[in-house]
C-alpha cells in the first residue's frame, strides 16, 4: 500500500502553529521524527521520510517557525530564535509524540543543528533513541581549512549588515536557501563567533538548557568530506552529550560507493546503505 504524507498542523508550546507532515500505518513499529537543518524546509526530507514510512514506521517532518510553511509571507519583524526551535518547537514535537504514541517506540532524526539543540528541549528524554547526521555548531573555525578565513569574514560582516539591512537574512537571494527570521540570524552569528560547547554558550547567555541532563542513547554521523561539521566539532559533541550514550562515526564516501555524502548528501536515495543502517541503529 502507498503511504501518502498528510499535512497536518502542530502546536508549540506557545502555541505556534507548526506546519507538519504525518506519514502513518495501520500498526507502526514506531515513531520518527526528523529535526531539520537550520533553515531546511521539510520537503528536503520528504524521500527519505517515505522509505521509513515504507519500513513500517509512521514519520513526522515539520518545518521551524520561520522555515517552509511555518513561515510568514514577509519575515520582516517576525520574531524566532533558534533557541525558541530548541525550547518551543522541538518540545511540542515530543509533546505531541507521547500524546499520539504513548505506547511506541519514539524516535528522532536530527540534521545538522537539529541534531544539536535538542539539548534545549526540556522532554528530550521521553525519546527512546536519536540518529543524529552531521551535527554542526555553526562556528567558523570548525569548518574545514579551506574557506575557513572567508566564512569567518562573512560572519563578521555580511550576516549582521544584511540582517540590519533587510530585517532579516535574505540567504534566497545568495543562493543560501530559504530566507531567516532576524532572531534566527543574531543566534547563528553569535554562537558562530565562539568556538565553545552549546551548553557553555547557553550557560554564558543565561539561557536554561539541559545539554548535561540528556540520557537518551544517541549514535552521531559525520563525514570525512563535510566543509561544516568538521571532525573538529566532534570533542565539543561529546563535551554537550557527556551524560549519555553517545557513539560517534566518520563516514567516508568511498564505503558507500559514492563521491561526496558531504552536509546534505545522507538523505540522497544514493545512500540507501546508510538508510539501511539508520533503521538498525534505532532499534538495536
Amino acid at each position: 500500500m502507498e503511504i501518502i504524507g498528510q499535512p497536518i498542523t502542530l502546536k508549540a508550546r506557545d502555541q505556534s502553529p507548526i506546519a507538519a507532515t504525518l506519514w502513518q500505518n495501520d500498526a507502526p513499529k514506531g515513531i520518527i521524527a526528523i529535526n531539520a537543518g537550520t533553515c531546511v524546509d521539510q520537503k528536503f526530507y520528504f524521500r527519505f521520510a517515505h522509505w521509513l514510512a515504507q519500513q513500517n514506521y509512521d514519520v513526522l517532518t515539520y518545518d521551524y517557525r520561520g522555515v517552509g510553511l511555518s513561515a510568514p509571507e514577509n519575515l520582516k519583524g517576525f520574531k524566532a530564535s533558534i533557541v525558541d526551535w530548541g525550547q518551543l518547537d522541538i518540545p511540542a514535537v515530543i509533546d505531541w509524540m507521547l500524546k499520539k504514541y504513548p505506547t511506541n517506540k519514539r524516535y528522532m532524526i536530527g540534521h545538522s543543528m537539529g541534531g544539536q539543540i535538542v539539548g534545549l528541549a526540556d522532554n528530550f528524554n521521553q525519546i527512546d533513541k536519536m540518529v543524529a547526521f552531521v551535527p554542526s555548531y555553526g562556528n567558523w573555525q570548525n569548518n574545514a581549512a579551506k574557506g575557513r578565513w572567508k566564512t569567518g569574514l562573512k560572519w563578521a560582516t555580511v550576516f549582521p549588515l544584511a540582517v540590519l539591512r533587510t530585517g532579516y537574512f535574505p540567504a534566497s537571494s545568495m543562493n543560501m536557501g530559504n530566507d531567516w527570521p532576524k532572531g534566527v540570524t543574531w543566534d547563528w552569528w553569535s554562537w558562530g563567533i565562539r568556538r565553545l560547547p552549546h551548553y557553555k554558550i547557553m550557560d554564558n547567555r543565561g539561557v536554561q538548557h539541559f545539554y548535561q541532563e540528556v540520557t537518551v542513547p544517541i549514535k552521531a554521523y559525520f563525514t570525512i568530506d563535510d566543509l561544516i561539521a568538521t571532525k573538529r566539532c566532534i570533542p565539543h559533541y561529546k563535551i554537550d552529550f557527556a551524560s549519555t550514550d553517545l557513539e560517534v562515526v566518520i563516514l567516508k564516501p568511498e564505503d558507500y560507493g559514492l563521491k561526496k555524502i558531504a552536509h546534505m548528501g545522507m538523505f540522497s536515495p544514493k545512500c540507501l546503505t546508510l538508510w539501511q543502517q539508520t533503521i538498525t541503529d534505532l532499534t538495536s
